[in-house]
């Protein structure tokens, strides 16, 4: 069931210019920037909730030894190339923290 809602004139304009650059339907480019709004939302929340995990550091390590134990599965099924990516990616996540994480969520 369709809805209507009222947006500003600054609004329409950039929505306006938005369906000229892509050619999409305006519904269209609401949908997609609302999913990225969220998208965005959802990462900066659990940025915060690692954020806050680190700072207890009783948790933290039993966060981190229990996803130590979850690696041995890594190996199921998958080739030698893709699990050295993996694990590329995971040490780069730990030496540069939750900046690498949050820009490589959001690329998803």
């Amino acid at each position: 069931m369709a809805k209507m809602v009222k947006i500003s004139e600054t609004a329409m304009k950039h929505l306006d210019n938005l369906q000229k650059m892509t050619g999409e339907s305006k519904q269209i480019i609401l949908e997609k920037a609302l999913e990225s709004y969220a998208r965005s939302i959802f990462l900066t929340r659990t940025n915060e909730q690692y954020a806050a995990l680190k700072k207890d550091k009783k948790a933290w390590n039993e966060m981190v030894k229990e996803s130590q134990e979850w690696d041995v599965t890594l190996n199921d099924g998958l080739d030698k190339e893709f699990l050295e990516m993996v694990q590329s990616t995971l040490t780069e996540w730990e030496s540069k923290g939750d900046e690498i994480a949050f820009s490589y969520l959001q690329d998803q």
